[in-house]
């Protein structure tokens, strides 16, 4: 995965440990749970991605992320929703994800 920038970094630690607790507590939103599952790329990276979710569906639902990043905009540094570098994430994860299940 292609470096990623501080900003994108602390945004992505914030957002897993407030989807984590919202999640442990029970919520079971969607937009949360995608948070926590794309906060997790960015934060451990393609390879333990697939590893943790790899027996599930690893494609990356834009519209869920953006709503939850929205959820959570005044406990995040920068822009409410997702910024340019978070969709490119997510648009390369999903081709990657495409590419992977049409090679199998």
């Amino acid at each position: 995965m292609m470096g990623i920038d501080e900003i994108t970094r602390r945004r992505a630690s914030t957002v897993f440990e407030l989807t984590k607790e919202r999640l442990l507590d029970g919520d079971e939103n969607e937009s949360i749970s995608e948070a926590y599952r794309f906060s997790y790329l960015v934060l451990r990276g393609p390879r333990i991605f697939l590893g943790i979710f790899g027996d599930g569906d690893l494609y990356l639902d834009f519209d869920k992320i953006n709503n939850g990043y929205f959820m959570l905009r005044f406990d995040l540094y920068g822009k409410k929703g997702l910024s340019e570098e978070e969709e490119q994430i997510i648009d390369i994860h999903n081709e990657e994800t495409r590419r992977l299940s049409s090679n199998t």
